[in-house]
């Protein structure tokens, strides 16, 4: 009986130049092609919901951290061979180390805020997990910014280096920079 059906559909599919229900199907929905598509999404996706939950980091600030200890990497590099150093093979390993690092104090600390129930004090609900998982995101950023800003500062970019100065004249009572004039 499904046979009889199939037939039919496909005679009458034939006549508007097709040559089965699964060609009708590739053209009008282009499967062959959905799944290399849905993979990417759903890799994409899976990873942006497990950086989002367990970093408490929105995938694109995730890609903008990751950006920044690259450039940071980089512009090192450059500094680096600037002077006359040598590049170390080394140096690549250390800046995963330092990716993976920041991702777990960041991982663990979001996970400390969301996790632990924060009993009142006197009618208030202090989370101080969450203050601290702030303090050091903006401290992690911060001082990527920092020694990205030397590299530049190191490899002539006057702009970088005005800059530079005015954060080092705030904040040298908190940080040890390095100093360049």
């Amino acid at each position: 009986m499904l046979n009889k059906i199939a037939d039919f559909i496909n005679f009458h599919l034939a006549g508007l130049g097709f040559t089965s229900i699964g060609d009708l199907t590739e053209s009008t929905f282009r499967l062959s092609s959905a799944k290399p598509m849905a993979l990417t999404s759903f890799s994409l996706g899976g990873l942006s919901l497990i950086v989002e939950q367990y970093l408490g980091l929105t995938a694109l600030v995730y890609i903008a951290f990751m950006i920044l200890i690259g450039a940071e990497f980089w512009t090192g590099i450059i500094a680096s061979r600037a002077k006359g150093n040598k590049i170390q093979s080394r140096k690549m390993g250390r800046m995963l180390v330092k990716m993976s690092v920041y991702t777990l104090i960041i991982g663990g600390l979001h996970t400390f805020s969301i996790g632990l129930k924060i009993p009142e004090i006197v009618g208030f609900q202090v989370n101080l997990f969450q203050w601290v998982y702030y303090a050091a995101v903006i401290w992690i950023i911060f001082q990527l910014l920092i020694s990205l800003f030397e590299n530049l500062t190191e490899l002539g970019f006057e702009e970088t280096s005005g800059v530079f100065k005015i954060l080092k004249k705030k904040l040298e009572k908190w940080f040890e920079l390095k100093n360049v004039d």
